[in-house]
């Protein structure tokens, strides 16, 4: 130490430098603002806690009547899981008599395409005969006609 400190008052020796307390007053100073801003954000937390436990209150709500329902949802379940067997039957009862009525519907049309093609052979077979008819009918003619010739050249000829 300088030969100046040691000759000032005991209370210029024991305060402490200027510098040491400026920093001082500005932690101070970071302090107290630090600490205003934590107050100012105590409203959003505190808005925050209470969406929190509005949350929580319905969720209590829930799980109670969840709680005071389960028993009902449980016999029911009870109850529906003895039906499957019967439905599971009825479904298999329900689906042959699909695979059965199916069936029936293919036979059905095809028994449709077979009418339609036995209509279409019918008309084809009428309008042969309705042909074969005429073609005879001519032949017939022509018979006649030749017996005709036949005759008058056989009395031709006897003539």
């Amino acid at each position: 130490m300088t030969d100046q400190n040691k000759t000032g008052s005991l209370l210029d020796r024991g305060f402490p430098a200027t510098w040491l307390l400026a920093t001082f007053m500005v932690l101070v100073v970071f302090a107290q603002g630090f600490a205003a801003m934590e107050v100012f954000k105590l409203d959003e937390k505190e808005a925050t806690l209470e969406q929190a436990r509005a949350l929580l209150n319905k969720d209590i709500k829930d799980y109670e009547f969840i709680k005071q329902e389960l028993p009902g949802l449980k016999q029911q379940r009870e109850k529906l899981s003895a039906q499957i067997p019967q439905l599971k039957g009825e479904v298999d009862v329900l689906k042959k008599e699909q695979e059965e009525l199916q069936k029936l519907v293919a036979e059905g049309e095809l028994a449709k395409l077979t009418l339609a093609n036995l209509e279409q052979e019918n008309v084809r077979l009428r309008v042969e005969i309705e042909e074969k008819s005429q073609r005879e009918a001519q032949l017939r003619e022509q018979v006649e006609n030749y017996r005709t010739q036949n005759n008058n050249l056989e009395q031709q000829r006897n003539t």
